[in-house]
């Protein structure tokens, strides 16, 4: 009699890893205790040097060990669908980690939607310790291709992906459509729907690392060659090539963020002034410039981990063209402050919560007719009176 993941299509789930023995283990401990039978785990080993190859020799049997020379994430990820024989595709960072039903609950859609090239996910986002940090809301589906332009919105781990799409776009056949964003705006761009299960089903680990130039700058160059690409080469709904100013704008703002984020001032004003010049609405409505910097500085997902100081730095180092934004210093800091004395609140780390609302309350004294401002501080005025004595 055959068994139930005989009668199932197989799925090939693909980690690259690099030096990360240490974490790997609970990656793979969540792949393997998926709901849906029949899937094929692969390792794919960029060149490592720490054990991760006895770490997977535990799973002799269960897991696909295959090792290549340093090459990068990328080059990974090709070579496990080269060894891979799945129906399915889902690749995943080697710190991440699925919750029990995700393959299952895809591949339900997948069976009853063929029109559908891939099927996404919500996630939590956790730190580098686990715990929990945000949880997505509802994500794009359908015809995903003006969502996509704008920005990636599916986690790295999230897409189950048909292998047709991959036999319809080839691999990788220029180096700037490597990356998460570049992969699924392919994917998009070829005319495959997307479809999402609109609840968390994995965990998307916000690991702190060094924001180096080159990595911004591999960023910029990166993004802004697909971007080119994308409007050059590609039969694009109008309303998507309406915006194209709009687009381009918001992406030279997110790089100017990961520049002030590393201290790289000119690169930082240079693409601030880039976003102003295309998108002079903003310093019409300075409000809506404060909006996207006030973002920036508080969402987790975008690992700033002082968000104070990275406020400080954009206003210590503006292009000439954003100087008239220059008296709405202190409500930024003060808001920005809020907003970190609640998280830090609602995180249980209530030590630090003190002296944010203060800091708040002194760059904008009228918070203190907030009700919700003055019962966090009433609260947290025996810990501040114990601080300072």
């Amino acid at each position: 009699m055959a068994t139930r993941s005989e009668k199932l299509s197989l799925v090939s789930v693909i980690i690259p890893t690099y030096n990360r023995s240490k974490i790997l283990r609970a990656t793979l401990e969540s792949v393997l205790a998926q709901t849906y039978p029949a899937i094929e785990v692969i390792v794919v080993d960029d060149g490592s040097t720490d054990d991760t190859a006895a770490t997977v020799e535990s799973y002799t049997g269960r897991v696909r060990y295959v090792k290549q020379a340093n090459r990068g994430v990328e080059m990974a990820r090709n070579k496990g669908i080269r060894v891979s024989s799945g129906d399915y595709l889902n690749f995943l960072d080697d710190d991440d980690l699925m919750m029990p039903t995700k393959i299952e609950r895809q591949m339900e859609i997948l069976d009853s939607q063929p029109q559908v090239g891939l099927v996404h996910c919500g996630y939590h986002y956790i730190d580098q310790d686990g715990n929990h940090m945000e949880t997505t809301g509802r994500l794009p589906e359908g015809d995903v291709r003006k969502q996509l332009v704008w920005g990636c919105f599916p986690w790295s781990g999230g897409p189950l992906i048909r292998r047709e799409c991959f036999d319809h776009i080839g691999e990788d056949e220029h180096r700037d459509w490597y990356g998460d964003w570049g992969m699924w705006l392919r994917i998009a761009l070829a005319g495959y729907p997307f479809a999402c299960v609109q609840e968390p089903l994995g965990y998307y680990r916000m690991v702190q690392g060094s924001m180096t130039d080159d990595k911004v700058a591999d960023a910029e160059r990166l993004v802004f060659s697909i971007l080119d690409q994308v409007f050059a080469n590609w039969q694009l709904p109008d309303d998507i090539v309406a915006e194209k100013n709009q687009i381009y704008g918001g992406w030279h703002f997110w790089i100017s963020c990961r520049y002030y984020i590393g201290g790289y001032w000119d690169d930082a004003q240079r693409n601030l002034a880039a976003t102003l010049t295309l998108r002079p609405e903003l310093l019409e409505h300075p409000e809506d410039l404060l909006q996207l910097f006030y973002w920036d500085a508080t969402s987790p997902r975008v690992r700033i981990y002082d968000p104070v100081k990275f406020i400080n730095d954009i206003f210590d180092h503006l292009p000439p063209i954003a100087e008239p934004i220059h008296p709405y210093r202190s409500r930024l800091l003060s808001q920005v402050n809020i907003a970190c004395a609640f998280q830090d609140y609602f995180a249980g780390h209530r030590r630090t919560v003190p002296q944010r609302v203060l800091a708040a309350v002194r760059h904008h004294p009228s918070l203190l007719k907030n009700r919700g401002v003055v019962s966090i501080l009433l609260k947290s005025l025996p810990a501040l009176m114990r601080q300072g004595s």
